[in-house]
């Protein structure tokens, strides 16, 4: 699939492609898979997630593990992390694990610790396993996950999923997130500056703004002129998205 299809096939604000393919969202470092995904008919949206490799529709998410780095992140923790998060954000969480076989072969790790670790995913996650001899078997499972999601469930896939269970501080930051090219980091910052999501929205909402000598727009002094990372172009839109002056 060229990226001129890719994106006449969506909407242009990662919403769901117009036509009847399945789509599938795929962190934009998965490139060997994403390649492998241009055999089937399937829309593929690459971007950065934060949890999960691959999003097969709004319920269900995928975590990739080949098999030479399943150790070191049983090792580092990361897999406990990784699945911990997974679980807590999406209804249909699953793990596949691709060339196994690579784990063995690394002989610094025992295969009872190897198994060990599948069975917690199994017993205490309770995340579905799904083996597949490489990429391309990858990209295959993908797209029939997606078909069943979407075209017999009709789940569509979203990018933006909020975990089941959060904290009052991290609703706060999720909601703020909401806002147009703003991720986690700008979030917490935002609660750092205002303390409250209904803060940093009257402050954008009020922010003022003056044109220079040279036509160009510029922050008035305070609010937003204070916190770094927060240009003219972010408080322009966002402004205009919460129905600022």
């Amino acid at each position: 699939m060229t990226e001129q299809s890719m994106v006449e096939s969506t909407n242009g604000d990662n919403s769901p492609p117009i036509n009847a393919r399945p789509y599938i969202i795929a962190d934009d470092r998965e490139r060997d898979v994403i390649a492998a995904l241009r055999a089937h008919p399937a829309d593929v949206i690459p971007q950065r997630l934060d949890v999960a490799d691959f999003i097969c529709s709004s319920e269900c998410a995928v975590e990739r593990k080949r098999g030479d780095d399943l150790v070191g992140s049983i090792q580092d923790g990361r897999l406990r992390d990784e699945l911990t998060r997974l679980g807590e954000t999406f209804e249909r969480p699953l793990l596949v694990l691709e060339d196994l076989n690579r784990a063995f072969a690394r002989g610094n790790f025992s295969p009872a610790s190897i198994y060990g670790a599948m069975a917690s995913v199994a017993l205490y996650f309770g995340i579905p396993i799904i083996p597949t001899r490489n990429a391309a078997d990858t990209a295959l499972l993908l797209f029939r996950i997606a078909t069943r999601e979407q075209e017999d469930r009709k789940a569509p896939a979203e990018a933006r999923h909020a975990p089941k269970k959060m904290s009052l501080a991290e609703r706060r930051e999720y909601f703020l997130e909401g806002l147009v090219n703003t991720g986690p980091e700008k979030a917490k910052l935002l609660l750092e500056h205002f303390n409250t999501p209904g803060a940093a929205i009257d402050a954008l909402r009020d922010v003022k703004i003056a044109g220079t000598k040279t036509g160009k727009l510029k922050l008035e002094r305070g609010n937003f002129a204070g916190i770094k990372g927060f240009g003219i172009k972010w408080v322009v839109t966002n402004r205009e998205l919460v129905g600022g002056a």
